[in-house]
């Protein structure tokens, strides 16, 4: 996806804050083994590649070798789609902007003050 400079700037910044939330969780309820969070109408996955995926898995989730490790946000549709490796720029493969902007921020405000 070609986004100009500011909304990758955006996206990644939104990525970076989904992430915080399972680095430091502290006031939100994990499920699906720790990689997924639903709160405040927001669904968000986290994929790396040290995770063990469920039988049946659809292999278009599992993440490709070369960018191992993502984000997807969903609210209720998906919104925002992060694809990086550790030594590389992360690839925003999709961002739409909205509301759900201000309720992962304030996700991660709350996280970051219980931490």
């Amino acid at each position: 996806m070609t986004l100009g400079n500011p909304r990758q700037g955006r996206a990644r910044e939104l990525c970076a804050a989904a992430v915080r939330l399972f680095q430091n969780n502290r006031n939100v309820e994990l499920d699906f083994s720790g990689s997924t969070i639903k709160a405040h109408g927001l669904t968000i996955a986290y994929r790396t590649p040290f995770q063990k995926w469920p039988a049946g898995q659809n292999s278009r989730t599992v993440p490709a070798k070369d960018e191992p490790y993502g984000i997807d946000i969903w609210a209720p549709k998906k919104v925002l789609s992060v694809v990086w490796h550790d030594a590389r720029k992360p690839i925003v493969v999709s961002y739409k902007p909205g509301e759900w902007e201000a309720r992962l921020e304030a996700l991660d405000e709350g996280n970051e003050s219980r931490a």
